[in-house]
């Protein structure tokens, strides 16, 4: 379920990007949000390192909240 949530926050980070007319393959945080999304979504299943995305899920928002909270303003 947690690597679903990241698909969809990717999937969300390339709408802002291309609204906003930034470029999702370079520009930060939106950049890293987008490859993780490609790899979360290309990724069968079974490939999936359930850990990692636990990893991400509990040490990686707080950063990155405050990160797109900055570049919203």
């Amino acid at each position: 379920m947690l690597h679903r949530l990241w698909i969809a926050v990717g999937n969300e980070a390339l709408a802002y990007a291309r609204l906003a007319g930034i470029d999702p393959q370079v520009d930060q945080p939106w950049a890293r949000l987008y490859q993780l999304r490609n790899k979360l979504a290309h990724c069968r299943l079974p490939d999936l390192d359930e850990d990692e995305v636990w990893r991400m899920s509990a040490f990686r928002p707080a950063s990155l909240r405050s990160q797109v909270r900055d570049l919203l303003r």
